[in-house]
């Protein structure tokens, strides 16, 4: 899944917790990742998570 140009992403997923991870891809700056945990999802309302890639 690609973000928009300011960041932010929708994906619409089941009812569950997640674990989230983002990866930044190599631009010269050498790229990194990111994980949230605990994200939980419920049916029928929007969930959010902020993740930092370092």
């Amino acid at each position: 899944m690609l973000t928009g140009a300011d960041g932010r992403y929708h994906w619409p997923l089941p009812p569950a917790t997640y674990t989230l991870t983002a990866h930044c891809p190599e631009d010269g700056s050498g790229g990194g990742t990111g994980e949230v945990t605990g994200v939980v999802v419920t049916d029928g309302r929007e969930s959010t998570a902020d993740i930092t890639v370092e």
